[in-house]
């Protein structure tokens, strides 16, 4: 893992800096991430999010993302193979995996594919 604390903050500050805080919103299954929305008015689209996430044992983290999700900066960049998902400048983000005891059938889901997804949480 490298720690790019600083360009994290030059980054936030040259394209979020002069933005507005437009939305907040708590991740449904971890209440440990939340993420912010930023545009350039309220009435503006969202153009970037910043996405906090307060995890123990030092995989906390912070990662600003474009509209699209692309991570164009993060407090730690991690590889997939210390980390069930790589957080590297330039990927898509992703939030964290779900643990399977938290996983939850939609509403509209077959048992057998619930199972299936289960089952695949638990291949990764």
């Amino acid at each position: 893992e490298r720690d790019l604390g600083f360009g994290l903050a030059a980054t936030m500050r040259a394209t979020i800096g002069q933005m507005v805080l437009v939305a907040v919103a708590v991740h449904p299954t971890f209440d440990r991430v939340a993420r912010l929305d930023f545009a350039v008015s309220p009435q503006s689209p969202i153009s970037h999010s910043l996405y906090l996430e307060l995890f123990s044992g030092g995989k906390s983290n912070l990662i600003l993302t474009d509209a699209s999700l692309e991570i164009k900066a993060c407090g730690r960049q991690t590889s997939p193979t210390k980390n069930a998902r790589a957080i590297r400048t330039g990927d898509l983000y992703s939030g964290p995996p779900v643990p399977k005891d938290q996983l939850l059938p939609a509403a509209d889901e077959a048992a057998a594919d619930f199972a299936g997804r289960i089952r695949e949480t638990g291949e990764r």
